[in-house]
Parts: C-alpha cells; sequence; structure tokens
C-alpha cells in the first residue's frame, strides 16, 4: 500500500565519490549552486558524515553563504559543483579559483559535457582529487533504467556504456615544437581511430585566406594569437577529433584549458638536430 521515490542521481553522485576516491567523513563540505541537485548533494554528503555542509549562492540568503565568502574561507575541504557554470557551449566559464584553497582536498563536478571542466582541470593541475559528471550520467542511467524495468544489469555494463562514451568523445591533441611530427602522425591516428584530423593552422589559414606568415608579416604575432585561441577554442568544443596545434599553442594558458576540456593531450619530442625547418 505503499510508493516508494528514488533519485537516481543520488547513486550517480555516490558513484564519482567512490571512483575518485574522495572521503568525504568528517569532512568541511561546499555544495555550489541552489538547485535540484544541490538538495541530492546535499543528502549524499548528510548520509556519509560530512562535518559540515554549505551551499554556496550567489545571492546571500539565511541558509547560503555568497563566493565572495566561501573565497575568504580556509576551511574549504570538498567542493560539489551542482550548478551549470563549464557546461558546452560555454567551457570557459569556472565560479573558483581553486588557489585560494589551501585545504582543498577533492573536487566534484556533475558537468558531463565537457569530459572535464576548467574547474576539474585547474584541480588536477594542483594535485587535488577531482572528477567530472560523466560517470554520474551513467550510474543514474543505468540505475533509471533497472527500476523502471524491473531488473538488474551485470556489473560490466557500466565500463562497457562508459567506454563506449569515453573513446568516440574523447579528442587526442597534439602539441610540440615545429616539425616534431604533429601532423604527420596526427593523420595516420585518424586512420587508425577513425577520428577527424583537424590542423589549427591549417584552419587558421582557410579562415583568413591567408598563410600564417603573411599574417605575421601583415598584423604581426598578436593578431595571430588572438585567431590562434578563437580557433582552439571552437574545435576543443567539438568531440571525436584529432587536433594537431601550432608550436607556440602552449604559450596561452587558456589554450591548454580549452584543449584539455575534452582533449587527452600528447606532447610529441624529438631530437633538436632532426627538426627540419622551411
Amino acid at each position: 500500500g505503499l510508493l516508494k521515490g528514488y533519485n537516481t542521481d543520488y547513486y550517480g553522485l555516490k558513484r564519482l565519490l567512490i571512483k575518485s576516491k574522495i572521503d568525504v567523513k568528517n569532512k568541511n563540505c561546499f555544495i555550489l549552486g541552489s538547485g535540484g541537485t544541490k538538495k541530492t548533494a546535499y543528502k549524499l554528503l548528510k548520509d556519509l558524515g560530512a562535518k559540515a555542509i554549505h551551499i554556496v549562492s550567489r545571492n546571500k540568503t539565511t541558509n547560503t553563504i555568497t563566493y565572495d565568502e566561501l573565497n575568504k574561507r580556509n576551511d574549504v575541504e570538498i567542493i560539489i559543483n551542482t550548478t551549470p557554470v563549464g557546461m558546452y557551449p560555454n567551457i570557459e566559464g569556472s565560479l573558483l579559483d581553486l588557489s585560494l584553497f589551501p585545504s582543498l582536498e577533492g573536487i566534484v563536478d556533475v558537468v558531463y559535457n565537457p569530459y572535464q571542466t576548467r574547474l576539474v582541470t585547474q584541480a588536477k593541475l594542483l594535485g587535488i582529487k577531482a572528477i567530472g559528471g560523466l560517470e554520474m550520467l551513467i550510474e543514474q542511467g543505468i540505475k533509471a533504467s533497472e527500476l523502471f524495468l524491473s531488473t538488474q544489469y551485470d556489473s560490466t555494463i557500466f565500463n562497457k556504456v562508459y567506454s563506449s562514451l569515453y573513446y568516440s568523445r574523447r579528442n587526442i591533441v597534439l602539441i610540440g615544437l615545429p616539425m616534431s611530427g604533429k601532423t604527420t602522425i596526427g593523420k595516420e591516428l585518424s586512420e587508425i581511430l577513425n577520428k577527424k584530423f583537424i590542423d589549427l593552422d591549417e584552419e587558421i589559414e582557410k579562415e583568413t585566406n591567408m598563410s600564417i606568415n603573411e599574417i605575421f608579416s601583415k598584423y604581426g604575432e598578436s593578431y595571430f594569437r588572438k585567431l590562434e585561441k578563437d580557433i582552439t577554442l571552437k574545435y576543443s568544443k567539438e568531440p571525436n577529433l584529432i587536433i594537431s596545434t601550432g608550436g607556440g599553442i602552449i604559450k596561452d594558458k587558456e589554450n591548454m584549458f580549452n584543449l584539455m576540456s575534452n582533449g587527452l593531450v600528447i606532447y610529441l619530442t624529438r631530437d633538436y638536430d632532426k627538426l627540419i625547418y622551411s
């Protein structure tokens, strides 16, 4: 005579914490956002024994703190982002500068597109445990399907779905010095992995109808770097690509953040005496 309700996001979010080995017990936890997923995160953190749970919102209320207040705290240990900030197509977005939190141990971001948000990328670069929302998406979908169909899937189903999504959408980004083999290797990988090949310098030339040398000669390096930044952001948002970059791409931190959002970045090295310049 009773109806039982389930929140499948609860199971998905729990998987993120387990997979990333982020322990919230007796920790000061902060949830970014005040929407529906905030309630899920709050319930899970409470069940897992969090020491304190704070809700962070743009607007101050009785039950929330603001981002300005959060930035002044030195007891931030766990952060869960439940907002859409950083989601495609606005992948440059991030609510926080994580370098402000010396006690930070873990970041969980429920955003799953891109694969790795700016928040997750910065956390990893700082050596902080971090995970994006793709596994949450899959886990809650599996749980919902089991409930709707009154069935129980084999434990291997998750890895099958995850691998399918991960490898079909993840970009491979090749960086390195000019003439280090980025284009040659990129084209070979494109054929092997059935991913579209993109040479960022070629795309700039197509868009401007000028060669790279002409752009530098007529407008200077700063103008070229602006074009490079725009084209990098454009293709960083797309899935399933092999991306060959210009040698100077790493000079701009924003370029690298954007490329890492959906891409596995590979640095190609070659002996200097074997580099050929035309």
